[in-house]
């Protein structure tokens, strides 16, 4: 599994084919459909939920009160095209959206890709 996180790291942070004009694309065809300008995809946090640790320490650090269960959280970007254009994580389970967006960095490098 580390191999794979490793090997596929940078294309599940930001896609590669992820560009300035896809993006524009993308923009255009959500305004199309009634949708505001500049708007391009959507970002939501996912929960995936596991069996919890054995370890009490353990079972704190990834416990979800709002999912009441034990997991972790990804955030995904997603295009209108239904591809996951971005994926970042995972975070432990009590992390909210806000935090997983200010964490992550993504803003950063929507800027840097919309310069």
């Amino acid at each position: 599994m580390t191999f794979l996180y490793r090997l596929f790291e940078d294309c599940l942070a930001w896609h590669p084919l992820l560009t300035y004009s896809r993006l524009q694309g993308f923009a255009t065809a959500i305004e199309a459909q009634g949708g505001g300008k500049r708007i391009w995809g959507f970002v939501d946090g996912t929960f995936h939920g596991f069996c919890h640790p054995q370890d009490y320490v353990r079972q704190r650090a990834v416990y979800s009160g709002h999912a009441r269960q034990h997991g972790q959280k990804w955030q995904a970007i997603v295009g209108p095209d239904g591809i996951v254009w971005s994926l970042m994580g995972p975070w432990i389970g009590p992390v909210n959206d806000w935090r997983m967006w200010k964490v992550s960095g993504i803003e950063r490098q929507l800027r840097t890709v919309m310069e």
